[in-house]
Protein backbone atom coordinates (compact mmCIF):
# COMPACT_ATOMS: atom_id res chain seq x y z
CA UNK A 1 0.00 0.00 0.00
CA UNK A 2 1.31 3.43 -0.90
CA UNK A 3 2.01 5.41 2.29
CA UNK A 4 1.88 8.71 0.41
CA UNK A 5 -1.66 8.01 -0.85
CA UNK A 6 -2.73 7.02 2.68
CA UNK A 7 -1.30 10.24 4.10
CA UNK A 8 -3.18 12.28 1.49
CA UNK A 9 -6.44 10.41 2.12
CA UNK A 10 -6.24 11.17 5.85
CA UNK A 11 -6.46 14.92 5.11
CA UNK A 12 -10.10 16.05 5.35
CA UNK A 13 -9.32 19.06 3.15
CA UNK A 14 -8.11 16.88 0.27
CA UNK A 15 -10.76 14.18 -0.01
CA UNK A 16 -13.74 14.21 -2.35
CA UNK A 17 -16.63 11.90 -3.21
CA UNK A 18 -15.60 8.26 -3.67
CA UNK A 19 -16.84 8.20 -7.28
CA UNK A 20 -14.58 11.15 -8.19
CA UNK A 21 -11.40 9.60 -6.79
CA UNK A 22 -8.67 8.02 -8.89
CA UNK A 23 -8.84 4.22 -9.14
CA UNK A 24 -5.66 3.95 -7.00
CA UNK A 25 -7.32 6.02 -4.26
CA UNK A 26 -10.49 3.92 -4.37
CA UNK A 27 -8.42 0.74 -4.14
CA UNK A 28 -6.53 2.19 -1.16
CA UNK A 29 -9.81 2.81 0.69
CA UNK A 30 -10.93 -0.75 -0.04
CA UNK A 31 -7.64 -2.14 1.29
CA UNK A 32 -7.81 0.04 4.42
CA UNK A 33 -11.39 -1.10 5.03
CA UNK A 34 -14.52 0.70 6.17
CA UNK A 35 -13.77 0.27 9.86
CA UNK A 36 -10.68 2.47 9.42
CA UNK A 37 -12.56 5.25 7.59
CA UNK A 38 -14.89 8.11 8.42
CA UNK A 39 -17.52 9.44 6.03
CA UNK A 40 -19.12 12.84 5.69
CA UNK A 41 -22.86 12.80 6.37
CA UNK A 42 -25.56 15.10 5.07
CA UNK A 43 -25.65 16.54 8.61
CA UNK A 44 -22.21 18.08 7.97
CA UNK A 45 -20.30 15.85 10.35
CA UNK A 46 -17.81 13.02 10.14
CA UNK A 47 -19.14 9.63 11.23
CA UNK A 48 -17.85 6.09 11.33
CA UNK A 49 -19.02 2.79 9.79
CA UNK A 50 -21.18 2.66 6.72
CA UNK A 51 -22.04 -0.38 4.63
CA UNK A 52 -19.92 -0.37 1.49
CA UNK A 53 -18.31 2.53 -0.31
CA UNK A 54 -20.87 4.69 -2.15
CA UNK A 55 -19.82 6.86 -5.11
CA UNK A 56 -21.63 9.96 -3.79
CA UNK A 57 -20.19 9.84 -0.25
CA UNK A 58 -16.98 11.56 0.88
CA UNK A 59 -14.60 9.39 2.89
CA UNK A 60 -11.41 10.00 4.85
CA UNK A 61 -9.04 7.52 6.49
CA UNK A 62 -9.01 7.85 10.28
CA UNK A 63 -6.07 9.98 11.45
CA UNK A 64 -4.77 7.27 13.81
CA UNK A 65 -4.76 4.52 11.14
CA UNK A 66 -1.40 2.80 10.60
CA UNK A 67 -0.98 0.29 7.76
CA UNK A 68 0.06 -3.23 8.63
CA UNK A 69 3.79 -3.77 8.16
CA UNK A 70 4.63 -5.69 5.00
CA UNK A 71 6.59 -8.88 5.53
CA UNK A 72 8.83 -10.57 3.00
CA UNK A 73 9.45 -14.31 3.07
CA UNK A 74 13.10 -15.22 2.78
CA UNK A 75 14.49 -18.64 2.09
CA UNK A 76 17.14 -19.79 4.56
CA UNK A 77 19.75 -22.03 2.97
CA UNK A 78 22.08 -24.13 5.12
CA UNK A 79 25.61 -24.40 3.74
CA UNK A 80 28.07 -27.17 4.44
Amino acid sequence: MNKEIIKRLKDKKFVRAFGLMLPEEQECFKEVGERNCLFYTNLNQWSGQEHGFANSVTYVIKPDYQPEPEFVDLEIVKKG
